[in-house]
């Protein structure tokens, strides 16, 4: 029988022979940092865990798809801002206002716009 008393109340914390506990018995410090809620059993686990210790979740799995859904939208917002771009820069070319030494730089900005979203788009579609 494993069995301690802790603090000034003198409540009993462990486990006597099998499941039955007295008091908490939850080795986890809910003030860490680096513990979460398992997304399957809701009980305290460790966010790095590759399985939840209640439930058997694949917690590092859950997290690592959570990140990479992330990137992915912050991927495809670039892409989005930098084909934007790209257009607006094309529609300027043709303004008969706009100095002629312009017009090239303006042109050369627009396509590398329009290369760099693609290629955030690209980078997102592997991510998926």
């Amino acid at each position: 029988m494993k069995q301690r008393i802790d603090g000034d109340n003198n409540i009993q914390v462990g486990r006597v022979d099998g499941d039955l506990t007295i008091g908490q018995d939850d080795p986890f410090d809910p003030n860490n940092p680096n513990l979460t809620d398992c997304p399957s059993c809701w009980k305290p686990a460790s966010r790095f865990a590759a399985q939840c210790p209640k439930c058997g979740y694949n917690i590092a799995g859950h997290f690592a798809a959570l990140a990479r859904e992330a990137r992915c939208k912050e991927l495809v917002g670039r892409a989005q801002v930098c084909g934007v771009l790209a257009v607006c820069g094309m529609l300027l070319i043709n303004i008969p206002w706009l100095p002629e030494s312009w017009k090239g730089t303006l042109s050369i900005a627009a396509l590398v716009a329009g290369f760099v979203a693609m290629a955030h788009w690209s980078a997102a579609e592997k991510l998926r």
